[in-house]
C-alpha cells in the first residue's frame, strides 16, 4: 500500500483519496484499469502454460499489418512460430439487451440457447423460473419496458396489455424507470448470467472493412475475459476461423456470439461449447498461417519506458 500511495501521488499528484474519488466518478477511467488487469492477468495464464507471448505495438512506423490486429504475438516455446491473439472482455447489458427481465423474454432465449445451458427441454426452464425466480408471478408479473421503448411507443386504438403497461410506466420519471428496471436486472442476474462478446471495431479504408466488427483473418486467437459477467478472471478462447461469420459479409466476425450461459445451483461455471472453450492448446492446436516474423512490430519497451512516455 505504501508503493500504491507512492505512485499516486507522483503520478497524479493528489492523495489516496481524492483518487479514489475521482476513480469512481469515471466509468471509463476503470475501464482502461480493467482492461490493462486482463491484459496482465492473461500474459500471466499464457506464459505459465508453455507459451512465450509479445506485446504488438499499438502505434506501428505506418499503417498496421491487416492481419496484426491484436494485442499479441503468441507461441509455443520451443517452436518457431507466432500467432496474433486479441484479448477482449465480455458484454456487460446481454440480460438488458435480450430483455431477459421480462419472463416470456427469458424463457424463449433460454429455450433457443438451450445447448448452452444446463435444461433439456423448455419444461426445465418453464419448471427451473417458476422454482427460482417467483418474482415474476407477484411484483415483476407485468412486462418491463426501457425508456426507449416507452418515448419509442404509439398509443393503442385499442386496449391491450402493453398499452396497460406502458401507460403505467409513462408514470413514472427516468430515474424511477431506471431504478425499477436495474431492480428486475439484479434479481435475474442472481440466477441467470449470460457470456456474450461484444466484438466493435471502427471501419476504414486501411483497415479494410466493410462492417464495424473484426475480419476473421485479423487475428488468429480471441480471447474473453468473463470478468464483467462472473466476477472473476476467467478466459475463454476461441478460433475466430471457426465461429460463424457475419450474415452481411462472410469475412467479418459478427458482433455478438452467445458463448456460455450459467444458471445459479446448476451450473455455476462456464462450460463452453467447441469452437470456445477454456483450453488454451486446444484452440492453439487449430491455427494455422503463422506471421511472417519479418512482418512483427513488438513493443519492447519496458514498464519505465512507457512511464516516460
Amino acid at each position: 500500500m505504501s508503493e500504491l500511495s507512492d505512485y499516486i501521488k507522483a503520478k497524479f499528484a493528489v492523495g489516496e483519496g481524492i483518487f479514489l474519488q475521482a476513480l469512481k466518478l469515471s466509468p471509463n477511467a476503470r475501464g482502461y484499469i480493467s482492461g490493462a488487469i486482463s491484459e496482465f492477468l492473461l500474459r500471466d495464464f499464457i506464459t505459465s502454460n508453455g507459451y512465450e507471448i509479445l506485446r504488438i505495438k499499438e502505434k506501428w512506423e505506418g499503417d498496421k499489418h491487416p492481419n496484426h490486429r491484436g494485442d499479441f504475438y503468441v507461441r509455443r516455446k520451443d517452436t518457431k512460430d507466432w500467432f496474433v491473439l486479441e484479448s477482449k472482455g465480455v458484454k456487460s447489458n446481454s440480460e438488458k439487451w435480450h430483455k431477459l427481465f421480462n419472463k416470456d423474454n427469458l424463457i424463449s432465449f433460454l429455450a433457443k440457447n438451450i445447448k448452452r445451458t444446463p435444461f433439456k427441454s423448455e419444461k426445465d426452464i418453464v419448471r427451473f423460473i417458476a422454482k427460482n425466480l417467483q418474482m415474476f408471478e407477484k411484483e415483476f408479473g407485468r412486462n418491463f419496458y426501457t425508456l426507449n421503448d416507452v418515448r419509442k411507443y404509439k398509443e393503442s386504438t385499442r386496449a391491450t396489455q402493453k398499452s396497460e403497461d406502458m401507460k403505467l410506466l409513462r408514470g413514472l420519471s427516468q430515474s424511477e424507470l431506471e431504478k425499477a428496471l436495474n431492480k428486475r436486472l439484479a434479481y435475474v442476474a442472481q440466477f441467470i448470467r449470460v457470456l456474450e462478446t461484444h466484438l466493435v471495431s471502427g471501419g476504414s479504408k486501411k483497415s479494410a472493412r466493410t462492417q464495424a466488427t473484426p475480419r476473421s483473418d485479423e487475428f488468429h486467437v480471441l480471447s474473453l475475459d468473463l470478468y464483467l459477467r462472473t466476477g472473476k478472471h476467467q478466459f475463454i478462447f476461441a478460433n475466430p476461423k471457426l465461429l460463424p461469420p457475419s450474415d452481411s459479409d462472410k469475412n467479418h466476425l459478427q458482433q455478438n456470439y452467445i458463448v456460455d450461459i450459467l444458471v445459479n445451483g446448476l451450473k455455476n461455471d462456464p462450460k463452453p461449447v467447441w469452437p470456445w472453450t477454456t483450453n488454451f492448446d486446444e484452440v492453439f492446436a487449430t491455427l494455422k498461417n503463422p506471421v511472417r516474423e519479418k512482418d512483427m512490430q513488438v513493443d519492447e519497451r519496458n514498464g519505465e519506458e512507457i512511464e516516460e512516455e
